[in-house]
C-alpha cells in the first residue's frame, strides 16, 4: 500500500505534495523518517468521512486514512498553527508507485458512498472507486457544495453568495452574527462532529463555534506513515562494525519509535534486508541489546529479532560479574561473537570442542535490571589464541564452557593454595599430630599381630599336652 511518492506526481499534481527523510545518502546509513507530511493546498473538492479523507486535484484523487486529529491546534512547523492528523496511511493505487488514483479527466465532486468513493468527472459522467479501481454509476456523489450547517446546537454557518463565511446564533430571540472570520475565500461546506470542514484559500480547515461569539477557522493538516523506503536503506559499513567487538551495551527503544526488522544472515548487499516483521512503531517501550551504530541508527536486538532505527541515544553499560573460571573448554562447537548476541553477522570466529579461552568477566542476563529481558543468555567475555599466535577476543555462551586449568600445560601445574588461617605453627601442629597418629597406628597393629599369635601358640601347646598324657 505504500510507496515513494515520485517527482513525476509533483509535476504532475502541484499542489499535493509529500516529503520524507531521503533513505539514500551516499554509502552512509541513514534511518529515513516515515513521517510525511500531505500538503492538501490548492485542492479542488474534498470527502470526509470519520478519519478517512479524499481529496481531489485535477484528474487526481489521492486518499487518507487511519490517523487521529489533534484534540487542540499544534505547530504546523512553518510559525503557524493547525490541526493534525497523524498516524494515517496514503492509499496507494497503482505501480508505478503513486499516491494517487488518476483519472481520466477533471473531477468536479466527490463523496462517500457506504462501501466506496463517488465522484463526478467534467463530462458529468458518475463513478464509483474501490481499490484503485473506478467504474461508472448511476448513483450521483454526494454534494459536497453545501451552503450551510449546524454547528453544536445553536450556531449555523454557511457560505455566502460572494463566498465570505458567516455565523449566527439562531439560539438568541433575536439572532445576532459571531465575530468575522477570516477574509478568506471559503467553499465545499461540509458537517463534522466538532464543527464543520470547509476549503479555505484552496486548504482543508476546520471551522468551529468559539468564546465570546468568535468564529474559529483553523487549517487541517495531514501526516502519514510511508514505509516503502524502508526497503532502500543503506548498509554502509554496519558488517564491518558488527564484526568489532565491543564492550555490551544496552538502551530503552521507546513508545512511539519506529523500527525495521531486517536479516543479518547476508550483510553482503547494497541495502538491509527488510525482514518478515517490516516497518513498524513500538506500542511500548522495550530494552534493547546495541549491536552497534552505525550512521544515524542502531543495530539492535529486542528479543529473538534484529532491527535498525534512529539513534537511541543514552545508552546502558552491562553489569558485569566476576569469571566464573580464569580458564574454559568449550564443550561443543560454538564461535566468538562481536556483541553478545549469536548470529553469523556478529561471528568472528568459529571454534571446535576442546577449544581453549580466557575469560575476562561474565554478563548475566539476570544482572541487567536496567534493561531486563535485552539478553537472551549468559555469556562470558573470553580470549582465544590460535596455533598461529592470531588473538581473537569477543563473546560466548557460558553454557558452552567448562573450566580449564591452563598451568597444567607442559607439567606446570599450580601448587595448591593454602586455607585462609594458614599460619606455620597450625603447619607444625599438625606434622606432630600426624607422626603421633601413626606411630599408634602402628603400635596397635603390632599389638594385635602378637596378640593374634600368642593365642595361636597357647592352643596348640594345650593340645599337645592332650595326647601325651593319653
Amino acid at each position: 500500500m505504500c510507496a515513494a511518492l515520485t517527482a513525476s506526481v509533483l509535476c504532475a499534481a502541484p499542489g499535493i505534495k509529500t516529503k520524507y527523510a531521503d533513505a539514500q545518502q551516499g554509502d552512509v546509513t541513514a534511518y529515513p523518517d516515515f513521517v510525511s507530511d500531505l500538503d492538501t493546498g490548492d485542492i479542488d473538492c474534498y470527502a470526509a468521512n470519520g478519519n478517512r479523507f479524499a481529496f481531489c486535484r485535477g484528474e487526481y484523487i489521492y486518499i487518507y486514512s487511519g490517523g487521529s486529529m489533534s484534540d487542540a491546534p499544534q505547530d504546523d512547523g512553518s510559525g503557524g498553527t493547525a490541526y493534525i492528523f497523524e498516524g494515517g496511511i496514503m492509499e496507494n493505487s497503482s505501480e508505478s508507485g503513486i499516491y494517487a488514483y488518476k483519472h481520466t479527466s477533471v473531477i468536479t465532486n466527490i463523496g462517500y458512498g457506504e462501501d466506496c468513493l463517488l465522484f463526478t468527472d467534467a463530462t458529468g459522467t458518475n463513478y464509483s472507486y474501490l481499490d484503485g479501481e473506478a467504474k461508472k454509476e448511476q448513483e450521483r456523489a454526494p454534494a459536497a457544495q453545501q451552503t450551510s450547517t449546524y454547528i453544536g446546537e445553536s450556531v449555523f454557518i454557511y457560505v455566502a453568495g460572494d463566498d465570505s463565511l458567516v455565523a449566527i446564533d439562531m439560539s438568541l430571540s433575536e439572532p445576532v452574527p459571531y465575530k468575522p472570520a477570516p477574509e478568506s475565500a471559503f467553499s465545499s461546506l461540509q458537517k463534522t462532529s466538532r464543527g464543520a470542514y470547509a476549503i479555505m484559500d484552496g486548504g482543508l480547515c476546520l471551522i468551529e463555534q468559539g468564546e465570546d461569539e468568535v468564529v474559529q477557522v483553523t487549517p487541517v493538516l495531514f501526516r502519514y506513515t510511508d514505509t516503502s523506503h524502508a526497503e532502500k536503506i543503506m548498509t554502509g559499513d554496519t558488517a564491518e562494525l558488527l564484526k568489532t567487538t565491543r564492550d555490551a551495551r544496552f538502551a530503552i527503544a521507546p513508545a512511539g519509535q519506529y523500527v525495521t526488522e531486517i536479516d543479518l544472515s547476508d550483510m553482503s548487499g547494497r541495502y538491509f534486508t527488510v525482514a518478515e516483521g517490516g516497518t513498524f512503531r513500538l506500542e511500548e517501550s522495550s530494552p534493547a541489546l546495541i549491536l552497534c551504530t552505525t550512521g544515524n541508527a542502531d543495530i539492535i536486538v529486542m528479543g529473538e529479532s534484529a532491527y535498525i532505527t534512529a539513534s537511541l541515544g543514552a545508552n546502558i553499560s552491562a553489569v558485569t560479574s566476576a569469571a566464573p573460571f580464569a580458564g574454559a573448554q568449550l564443550n561443543y562447537a560454538a564461535g566468538i561473537y562481536g556483541s553478545p548476541y549469536m548470529c553469523d553477522a556478529t561471528e568472528l570466529i568459529r571454534l571446535e570442542p576442546g577449544a581453549k579461552v580466557t575469560v575476562a568477566y561474565q554478563i548475566k542476563a539476570a544482572d541487567q535490571s536496567a534493561a531486563p529481558g535485552a539478553l537472551a543468555a549468559d555469556f562470558c567475555k573470553v580470549t582465544y589464541t590460535s596455533d598461529s599466535g592470531t588473538v581473537t577476543e569477543g563473546y560466548i555462551a557460558s553454557s558452552f564452557l567448562t573450566a580449564y586449568d591452563f598451568s597444567g600445560e607442559d607439567g606446570q601445574f599450580t601448587p595448591p593454595s593454602s586455607p585462609e588461617d594458614y599460619t606455620e605453627d597450625n603447619a607444625v601442629l599438625t606434622v606432630v599430630l600426624v607422626i603421633i597418629i601413626v606411630v599408634l597406628v602402628i603400635a596397635g597393629v603390632a599389638y594385635l599381630a602378637y596378640s593374634s599369635g600368642s593365642g595361636k601358640h597357647g592352643k596348640k601347646q594345650q593340645t599337645d599336652a592332650g595326647e601325651r598324657k593319653e
